[in-house]
């Protein structure tokens, strides 16, 4: 765990290390500028899809935002979903009556 981001600055001047940031990181959320970082230094991963990564905020604590927000829009396209059933279905009802008039 990084205490600032000159650390991490500098911890990724160091090599080909990227700094990753998240659209739920919440500053409230979190007690200081932590920075946690997901690499072995002067190592070059076997797997070419590892990245050698700096994250802001404490993962943990962002993968709970992010479980919360997937429920929220789950919960959200479960409702338009359904509304949309709905409506199809009137208009089938209302397709069908007229066809047999």
């Amino acid at each position: 765990m990084l205490d600032s981001q000159e650390d991490a600055a500098r911890l990724c001047g160091s090599g080909n290390v990227k700094i990753r940031s998240s659209s739920v990181l919440n500053k409230n959320m979190i007690s200081g500028p932590d920075y946690y970082y997901f690499f072995q230094a002067g190592k070059t991963p076997s797997d070419p899809l590892i990245e050698n990564i700096i994250i802001e905020g404490n993962p943990a604590d962002l993968s709970r935002e992010c479980r919360k927000k997937s429920r929220i829009y789950e919960y959200i396209s479960i409702a338009v979903f359904c509304a949309g059933m709905a409506v199809n279905a009137v208009i089938t009802y209302l397709f069908i009556l007229s066809l047999s008039r």
